[in-house]
């Protein structure tokens, strides 16, 4: 507990929003009048990347209510720098405090999902991306890192991101991406009818969301680093994480129900570290956990019902011997046999 928790403060930090950054640039799509410079709701911008292009690192986008689509002829928005980009404003708030996302919402597409057509595409290093506040559909794929970049921050907060057509967060260099520092975190966000995920991540936090209805793996991590989920409910995931290097995964206080997917893949594939803790994993058809790399699983305070993988175990360590596998007032319930592997120690 500990360890997540100074993992999630020290992101937290990094990623902690600050309206005051340096300036608010402005953005409303219904705007008719001829001045517009984006410096405030009455002269605004009236597109995205008009005011991508006006903001300097650090600034902040605030977006009126409406409908944007990205630049005919373009496929996606070109972002070179850090910036923070919010939804929900109804076009005359004078403080952030006074948008409601719920009520103004703000909707960003790019086309129609079909074809390869980006969202947001980030092409410089050492940046902090920040979504907040959003509905996001209909696009290929909502961000595409452009090249190989070793420190890039992502945030997305208070967002319905839904309909995305493949990648959630895509690499156009997916044999090189080398993103050693690199982080994604996930808040309070509902995330619905995806592809796949697929990113290249240093570490990964999902706080407080829902997750539902992705085809494929939801994250595939070629880095150094760690996995948390918390607090979150996940749905029919067919993989949910596919850990290269040194991974650490954490799920706490969770629940992943996959009550329609047979997956061909375990949920938990190849992660060095393992630990679940005050979750619920149900209805689950496949392996639940296999690895041939893990240095330590542990379960604690949790249930696993209805996890069937045919006739043999749900979970699967094979390989070298593992330094320790702990299991902690744990329920399993109708699953389909338990444990394979060796083992420096093994406590129930």
């Amino acid at each position: 507990m500990r360890t997540f928790t100074r993992i999630s403060i020290f992101l937290l930090f990094l990623f902690i929003t600050s309206v005051s950054w340096s300036q608010v640039v402005f953005v409303n799509g219904a705007y008719e009048k001829s001045v517009s410079d984006g410096t405030s709701w009455d002269t605004p911008y009236k597109t995205i990347q008009e005011a991508i292009d006006a903001a300097k690192p650090g600034d902040s986008i605030w977006i009126a209510k409406g409908e944007y689509n990205t630049p005919e002829g373009s496929d996606g928005y070109t972002v070179d720098k850090s910036l923070l980009i919010f939804g929900g404003f109804d076009g005359s708030e004078k403080s952030f405090g006074k948008r409601d996302h719920k009520v103004n919402v703000t909707s960003l597409i790019s086309g129609d999902g079909s074809v390869t057509r980006y969202l947001f595409k980030l092409n410089q290093d050492d940046l902090k991306f920040e979504l907040n506040g959003l509905s996001i559909s209909e696009s290929y794929s909502v961000v595409l890192i452009v090249g190989k970049f070793n420190s890039i921050q992502i945030k997305f907060a208070n967002c319905l991101i839904y309909n995305i057509g493949n990648f959630f967060i895509g690499h156009n260099d997916n044999e090189n991406a080398n993103l050693l520092t690199s982080q994604l975190l996930i808040e309070n966000c509902e995330i619905n009818d995806v592809g796949n995920g697929y990113g290249k991540f240093h570490k990964i936090e999902i706080h407080n969301s829902e997750i539902k209805n992705i085809k494929s793996y939801f994250f595939t991590g070629f880095c150094n680093g760690d996995f948390i989920v918390s607090n979150s409910q996940l749905t029919n995931i067919t993989t949910l994480t596919v850990g290269f290097g040194e991974q650490n995964f954490i799920l706490e206080n969770s629940t992943i129900n996959n009550e329609r997917y047979r997956s061909s893949n375990p949920l938990f594939l190849g992660m060095v570290s393992l630990k679940i803790i005050n979750s619920q994993i149900l209805d689950y058809e496949g392996l639940l956990i296999y690895s041939d790399r893990n240095r330590s699983v542990s379960l604690q305070n949790s249930v696993f019902k209805n996890i069937n993988n045919g006739s043999n175990s749900v979970i699967s360590l094979n390989g070298s011997v593992f330094n320790d596998c702990a299991i902690e007032n744990c329920t399993f319930e109708n699953c389909s046999g338990y444990f394979q592997g060796n083992f420096n120690s093994f406590k129930s």
